[in-house]
């Protein structure tokens, strides 16, 4: 599959979470963490704690990753918490081709050795942009309308030129639940702050543990076909003219 040569793309997330409110689950995560290494290590050696107390108790870390493992070039890497795995690419490295490989991969351990069966998990996949744009030179209003299509029409605002702006839709696709956020943000970039705008676009689905094989061989592609057409429609002309 082609790629933008110019892409505003920041990062994509695969994600699955589950419950792991339990003493038993928090138990097996600590096996699970230390299995996945042994089972993926090969591609994925590197490790790094983001606990930033190694002294505090594990539930305190619920739904949040406690420890990254990297490739040897950094990406695609993934990472693990109680209640929380996630497979990240960033722009440079992304292909969806490699990107679905590496989902399969870490995927594969991951069912053979969570013991989920007969629960829920939700998987997701996230599309993080980033539109620089130097606030203090546009109509902020004007530029969203005239870039990405979209309009708010409030005539008690004529007299006032917007500095922040948040939206966010959602409704309910083939694939799962489809969400959109946009807002005004900054981006570091090699140690600088760069003003603009970061969109984030998701498809999201609960689906019983044990179809996690079938929805990334089935659905997992179609929700990334969804996003992208929904990408290239919101950027439509020059914006998105401007990655080619």
């Amino acid at each position: 599959m082609s790629k933008l040569p110019n892409p505003p793309l920041v990062e994509v997330i695969f994600e699955i979470r589950w419950n792991a409110n339990d003493k038993n689950s928090l138990d097996k995560f600590q096996i699970l963490l230390g299995s996945m290494f042994a089972e993926l290590k090969s591609d994925f050696p590197k490790v790094i704690t983001l606990q930033p107390d190694a002294a505090l108790p594990v539930n305190a870390f619920i739904g949040i990753p406690t420890h990254r493992f990297t490739s040897e070039t950094g990406y695609p890497m993934y990472q693990l918490g109680p209640g929380v795995l996630s497979v990240n690419m960033t722009n440079p490295d992304y292909v969806w081709e490699s990107f679905i490989e590496a989902i399969k991969k870490v995927t594969k351990v991951f069912e053979s050795l969570s013991e989920l069966q007969g629960k829920k998990i939700t998987i997701a996949l996230k599309y993080l942009d980033f539109f620089k744009c130097n606030f203090s030179e546009i109509d902020l209003a004007d530029y969203i309308k005239t870039n990405f299509h979209l309009t708010v029409d409030a005539p008690y605002l004529n007299d006032s030129k917007a500095k922040t702006f948040s939206f966010a839709t959602m409704r309910d696709v083939e694939q799962g639940h489809f969400t959109m956020t946009m807002n005004t943000g900054y981006n570091n970039v090699r140690g600088n702050q760069i003003e603009g705008i970061i969109t984030e676009s998701n498809i999201a689905s609960e689906i019983p543990f044990e179809e996690l094989t079938s929805y990334i061989d089935d659905k997992l592609p179609m929700a990334h076909e969804h996003l992208g057409k929904f990408f290239k429609k919101m950027t439509e002309g020059e914006l998105y003219a401007s990655f080619e």
